[in-house]
């Protein structure tokens, strides 16, 4: 029992969700023996992170990844077993892309403080889903010039789009449609073009 995988996937079109991923925990169990009956192992363990993504990951992201992963005090004698688990809120995930991974290898050292060590690895591979992009638009309004006829200057209305899509390797792209136009008098009363 050296090595032990788990996986864990994001789900799909959530964003921001703080609950724990459907998928995990994921968990295991590492057994050891140790010949020596008065020998109390104790482990630690070192971890290391990769993903598929172009860009280096933030620290936070880092850190949440890593983090997920526990490993409880061993209250064993010389023999036993380790028991981890590896949780995750889907919110920590969202910076993955459908089809992106990233690999957290948990490297588990067993020290019997007589010079003794072994070692053993835990590896959780993360899928990641798409995340839905969200848009918001402010409008704009323009009033044409009074008593003005036959000038070429073009009236202009501006406003803001702001996106933001939660997958950070995305490059969401922006079409328009045309989807509809009033026009009002100066009492503000709808009025009909014919």
């Amino acid at each position: 029992e050296n090595a032990q995988t788990a996986t864990v996937a994001e789900l799909a079109n959530v964003t921001s969700s703080p609950t724990q991923d459907d998928s995990s925990p994921a968990s295991g169990a590492i057994h050891f023996t140790d010949i020596d009956l008065t020998d109390r192992p104790t482990a630690t363990f070192t971890q290391t992170v990769t993903w598929t993504g172009s860009a280096a990951l933030t620290g936070g992201e880092q850190s949440a990844l890593e983090g997920a992963f526990h490993l409880p005090s061993i209250t064993n004698t010389n023999n036993g077993e380790i028991d981890w688990t590896y949780s995750i809120t889907d919110s920590s995930l969202d910076f993955l892309g459908a089809g992106e991974t990233a690999t957290v290898t948990s490297t588990i050292t067993l020290n019997d403080h007589q010079g003794g060590h072994d070692t053993a690895t835990v590896t959780v591979t993360v899928s990641g889903a798409n995340d839905v992009p969200t848009i918001t638009a402010t409008g704009g309004g323009l009033t044409e010039l009074p008593n003005v006829t036959g000038n070429g200057a073009t009236d202009t209305a501006t406003g803001t789009i702001t996106f933001t899509d939660a997958d950070v390797t995305d490059q969401p792209t922006v079409s328009t449609s045309f989807v509809s136009f009033d026009y009002k008098d100066a009492a503000g009363d709808e009025l009909t073009l014919t």
